[in-house]
């Protein structure tokens, strides 16, 4: 097994604590529970442990929130309560929740479970259908109409008769969402099954988590997952300023 990227926090509240991931729960070596929160609207956060005392959380940069508490195992249950409010909160980077997404979240150290896996060797060959296509590098021009002319048409039809009558997908993440790209080959397109919708996917992470940096500045979070939810589709109109921007270098 190939051992995890650790990362050393740099806090006042643990400034030895050892984490895997930026948030969440993490038993630590030395003993206790690391645990850190992503809350930037907020002023004061407290863990409530099941069996122990309630314990604030010290603030740090960026909107988090973190303790390490000594006390804190695997297997107990805790929740997050944000300003004194009245409910107290499950963690979102939990690894259980025993009793539904609603109720407390469960400790989990991953170093406690037996893996039984130990004697596979994988899925043969033979039997994988994979494909990764960089467009900034799949040709000199590195544009999507170079891609196209040359791959997207003869990708489909590869990848249908590399799969023997089984089952196969072609998905393709395109910045633009060009309806052609998944209109069958009869009707102008390239006959993909479908379209990594970005709309959704950068409106809900705004919604969520507040980031508006790089192409997420383009979406308005809650609002747009509204349009998108209703559109079923990629959002409608002229393109955003900065996938504009991405797709005149890019030669589309």
């Amino acid at each position: 097994m190939t051992a995890l990227n650790l990362s050393i926090l740099k806090h006042p509240a643990s400034p030895e604590a050892l984490r895997r991931l930026p948030i969440g729960a993490e038993p630590q070596s030395g003993g206790g529970v690391h645990f850190r929160l992503w809350a930037p609207r907020c002023r004061e956060v407290v863990v409530e442990i099941e069996g122990l005392e309630p314990a604030m959380l010290q603030s740090e940069p960026d909107g988090y929130f973190s303790a390490w508490s000594q006390l804190a195992r695997a297997g107990m249950r805790y929740l997050f309560r944000l300003d004194q409010g009245e409910t107290a909160l499950p963690d979102p980077a939990s690894r259980f929740q025993p009793e539904g997404p609603h109720g407390p979240s469960e400790i989990i150290d991953p170093e406690d479970f037996a893996w039984t896996d130990g004697a596979w060797r994988g899925v043969p060959r033979e039997r994988l259908v994979i494909y990764e296509m960089h467009i900034g590098t799949f040709t000199p021009e590195g544009s999507w109409d170079a891609a196209l002319r040359e791959l997207a048409a003869a990708v489909v039809r590869q990848v249908r008769s590399a799969g023997r009558g089984r089952t196969t997908f072609v998905v393709g993440e395109n910045e633009p969402q060009q309806a052609k790209l998944v209109r069958p080959a009869e009707r102008g397109g390239y006959g993909l099954d479908a379209l990594w919708n970005d709309d959704f996917h950068h409106s809900a992470t705004v919604a969520l988590t507040g980031r508006h940096e790089a192409y997420y500045s383009d979406y308005r979070g809650q609002p747009r997952v509204g349009r998108c939810r209703q559109a079923r589709l990629p959002l409608p109109g002229a393109a955003l300023p900065v996938a504009a921007e991405a797709a005149r270098h890019a030669g589309v």
